[in-house]
């Protein structure tokens, strides 16, 4: 790829990104669904791919795309790679007949010029016209309508594919989904992500290179994996940095990526359900590092609100070494509050650090002294242990 006359390195998370829904990893229902669409060529007018960042849902809108404007379709009506139309979804250059819209980025006036003059002629190289709208659920009201229009009736040739993170909110934005059909991307596991991370290391033949520690290729990708906040772009960007950067070890990869520690969180959050007024804490509210690890927060509450309910009786002897923190903190006096107000923040399609703040501010305050404020020079400097040792974020 050149920009202005220089050659570009595209970033493996493009060049390595599935090609085929037979590479797409850990949505089987979605592949089959699509597995026989592509071999009928009987295809949705409107689609819609909700799931967190890094699930796979543009992965899957370039994919749909390639099939819907390829010329070269093989028996199966996979699309060939190989035309100039699939090189150009693949490499995100696309093409006048794949218009690609980053709702994130475009202002609605734009989205609205774009979409009138791109479904104004029909294909002119290739077999349909598509768009892809990426990031639906930041469209605006105005930009909304401006799909709506075309929606209603799809010309003869045309296909929209839509990816958001959520379910798109506001009674037009319903009225858009609900022309689509509708799929919800499965989030990526650690085992999810390690395999794929694993496959994408052989399929580069970096294994080959004896410059790289062999635990690496275990041990590493499966802190890597571990750390990649449950998504696959997330994981390959990692690894692309690893490798690259020449870092290998746990200790440079968490300096390299400023990961927090299973057992850092766990102190944090022990303090938290305590409503004590500490560095820790204060930190929390501010988002340093935390709000990065919401997800791993999250789990580690599902883990202690698990035990809580059901007790350790059913967790085999020699594993409940792994749940004592979870039962230390499922017994913080102010447990059930923390864990709700946690779970109200886990709704927010978008968490801003003004939401995370407040909600997290409050939560303390109701626990501290009439005009008793964590200022920073009065805060502690303690953090508690939680027991044996887990540098994983998530297992």
């Amino acid at each position: 790829m050149t920009e202005n006359g220089i050659e570009m390195k595209s970033d493996w998370f493009i060049t390595d990104a599935p090609k085929q829904l037979s590479d797409v990893k850990s949505q089987d229902t979605i592949i089959k669904y699509y597995t026989k669409k592509f071999a009928s060529g009987s295809m949705d007018k409107n689609t819609i791919f909700l799931g967190q960042f890094g699930s796979g849902k543009t992965v899957m809108a370039k994919i749909i795309a390639k099939s819907l404007v390829c010329k070269d379709l093989d028996a199966g009506g996979n699309p060939c790679d190989k035309c100039a139309a699939c090189q150009a979804i693949n490499n995100e250059t696309y093409n006048r007949d794949c218009l690609y819209i980053d709702a994130e980025k475009m202002s609605a006036q734009d989205v609205r010029d774009e979409v009138e003059k791109f479904t104004a002629t029909r294909a002119i190289r290739d077999r349909n016209k598509v768009i892809i709208c990426d990031e639906a659920q930041a469209l605006s009201k105005e930009a909304v309508e401006a799909f709506l229009t075309v929606t209603q009736n799809p010309k003869p040739g045309f296909y929209f594919i839509f990816t958001a993170m959520s379910k798109l909110q506001g009674p037009k934005a319903g009225a858009l989904q609900s022309r689509c059909k509708v799929w919800k991307m499965k989030t990526p596991q650690v085992d999810d992500t390690y395999m794929y991370l694993a496959s994408i290391a052989q399929k580069k033949n970096l294994i080959a290179d004896t410059s790289v520690p062999k635990e690496f290729w275990t041990d590493g990708l499966k802190f890597i994996a571990q750390n990649s906040e449950y998504s696959f772009r997330k994981g390959i960007q990692m690894l692309e940095q690893c490798y690259e950067g020449r870092i290998f070890t746990q200790k440079e990869m968490e300096e390299t990526f400023g990961l927090v520690s299973y057992d850092d969180a766990v102190a944090a959050l022990i303090q938290f359900g305590n409503k004590e007024i500490t560095r820790t804490t204060w930190n929390i509210v501010n988002g340093e590092d935390y709000i990065d690890k919401f997800n791993l927060l999250i789990k580690i509450i599902g883990d202690a609100q698990a035990v809580k309910t059901f007790g350790t009786e059913f967790i085999e002897e020699g594993d409940k070494w792994k749940w004592d923190q979870a039962v230390q903190l499922s017994k913080t006096k102010y447990f059930a509050e923390m864990r709700d107000v946690f779970m109200e923040l886990g709704k927010q399609a978008w968490l801003k650090n003004g939401t995370w703040r407040s909600s997290l501010a409050l939560y303390l305050e109701s626990g501290t002294k009439v005009g008793e404020t964590p200022k920073p020079e009065h805060l502690q400097e303690t953090v508690p242990t939680t027991g044996r040792r887990r540098r994983v974020a998530a297992e």
